[in-house]
């Protein structure tokens, strides 16, 4: 090929680019100048709701190698906010002194001292509260769940099958707490329960543990799993000199705000044969 030629050939080349790009036309239609590009973000908005959006990303994502970190594509990936749990607690009323909680122990599994934390009062688990350490946006109540197992008492106690359970109500009672909600006697005593707090619940996500076992069991107030004459002779203690309610809750297990000869008679009641249990898988 002589050099005139190849000169013809690159000059046709560029012709036909340079015609392709300014003109494309026939048939009564005419695109004169159009590209699809990779790139740039444009975003719409109507009342609450905001879209943004874009057409041929490529390579999004985030590449690390020792200290360094690229972000790669016009959408790297945003990361939603990052939220921990910072307490449970069963939460009844004591008559005059309002609402007192028994911190729970999420940790906690098992039987025996150490299973999970005893809720010991009259009509069992009614309010559950879960404290986080930032705000959180409540978007999908439906995906927390409460699993509970009840106890049959007798030589030996028998534990039945998983049943879920839907709360009577879900809500957020201030922006970082959130109020799980059964209705009296929903939530059988001896029982087991397990309550846990799905991804997708909140619009952020919930870092490290996002689940917590609770046992029912009136009068259990040593926090053993069974009801005996110990638990009475706990209570009888804080009996006299009269304890302070608000300093253990779980020791006023008919509520009345005080500690007096009721409670003990109380739990003296619930000391029967086969042993009344709570226990958990």
């Amino acid at each position: 090929m002589t050099r005139g030629t190849r000169l013809f050939l690159s000059a046709l080349v560029i012709a036909v680019v340079i015609t392709s790009a300014w003109a494309l036309t026939g048939g009564g239609y005419d695109l004169t100048w159009n590209t699809v590009d990779g790139g740039g973000a444009m975003f719409a908005s109507g009342g609450v709701y905001g879209l943004g959006g874009t057409i041929g990303q490529h390579d999004a994502g985030a590449m690390t190698g020792g200290t360094y970190t690229l972000n790669g594509g016009f959408w790297p990936g945003a990361s939603l906010p990052q939220v921990t749990i910072t307490q449970w607690r069963s939460v009844r009323t004591h008559s005059t002194l309002g609402e007192l909680a028994i911190v729970l122990n999420p940790t906690a599994s098992g039987n025996g001292n150490s299973g999970p934390t005893v809720e010991t009062r009259n009509n069992g688990i009614q309010k559950i509260e879960v404290d986080f350490d930032e705000p959180v946006t409540l978007v999908n109540p439906d995906n927390i769940v409460v699993t509970v197992w009840q106890t049959t008492p007798g030589n030996p106690a028998t534990i039945g099958p998983p049943t879920i359970y839907t709360p009577a109500s879900v809500a957020m009672s201030d922006a970082d707490t959130l109020d799980i909600l059964f209705t009296p006697n929903q939530i059988a005593d001896m029982s087991c329960m397990n309550i846990t707090i799905e991804p997708g619940t909140f619009l952020e996500n919930i870092v490290g543990s996002n689940d917590c076992n609770i046992r029912s069991l009136i009068g259990d107030a040593n926090g053993n799993g069974s009801v005996s004459s110990a638990d009475m002779l706990l209570i009888k203690s804080k009996v006299s000199p009269p304890m302070d309610v608000t300093t253990g809750p779980q020791f006023d297990i008919n509520l009345s705000g005080t500690m007096s000869a009721a409670d003990m008679l109380l739990a003296k009641s619930r000391v029967t044969s086969p042993t009344k249990m709570a226990l958990c898988p």
